[in-house]
């Protein structure tokens, strides 16, 4: 037969044997508790959410700059802009995704 993705083929040359992937599969996933280490250690996102204790508010997003006319030196949201559209991020992509983070 094939080896198929995923399939152990051993050949013990000690004892003259060849090792079924089934078997020794099943040897080294009880060889260690793995199922409780995954239980153990799973961060739930309920377990984080709850663990906040209180809504947390996003930032505020200040104006272009102080004059209001596009005059002087971006502020805000502004300096983050230029960068962010070099990347294909809009202003809607940073209020609805990127600040509720």
């Amino acid at each position: 037969g094939r080896l198929m993705p995923g399939n152990i083929f051993l050949v013990d040359f000690d004892s003259h044997a060849v090792i079924d992937d089934k078997e020794l599969k099943h040897k080294y996933a009880t060889s260690r508790p793995y199922g409780e280490w995954v239980e153990k250690e799973t961060v739930r996102l309920y377990d984080v959410v709850k663990s906040v204790p209180h809504p947390i508010k996003p930032p505020e997003i200040q104006g272009a700059n102080v004059q209001g006319n596009g005059s002087g030196p971006p502020k805000g949201i502004q300096k983050l802009l230029s960068p962010l559209k070099a990347f294909g991020y809009t202003t809607e992509t940073i209020d609805k995704i990127l600040l509720p983070m």
